[in-house]
């Protein structure tokens, strides 16, 4: 199981609720299985929700700005999909 960290539910809570139009475009586009019936989760507490801490839990961090999901929303889902696609590589 994950850490959780109780003190970022607020935060975490806050950024679900006023997302950006960039925000609401991609998730509109991710989620409920669209892409390779695969579940995303947003705003997930997870203990140091840093990029590197969750890099060694196994997790993959891509980002992306806002500029290219709203001018390329296409592109973005292809490049997440292309990641899903590729092997996974050991830690």
């Amino acid at each position: 199981m994950l850490p959780f960290n109780k003190k970022l539910k607020p935060f975490a809570r806050n950024l679900r609720s006023n997302m950006t139009d960039a925000e609401q475009l991609i998730w509109s586009k991710i989620r409920r299985k669209q892409i390779g019936d695969l579940q995303f989760y947003r705003q997930k507490n997870i203990d140091h929700y840093r990029d590197r801490y969750l890099q060694m839990l196994g997790f993959a961090v891509l980002r992306f700005s806002d500029i290219d999901v709203l001018k390329n929303i296409d592109g973005v889902v292809e490049r997440i999909h292309e990641h899903l696609k590729s092997p996974l590589t050991p830690l």
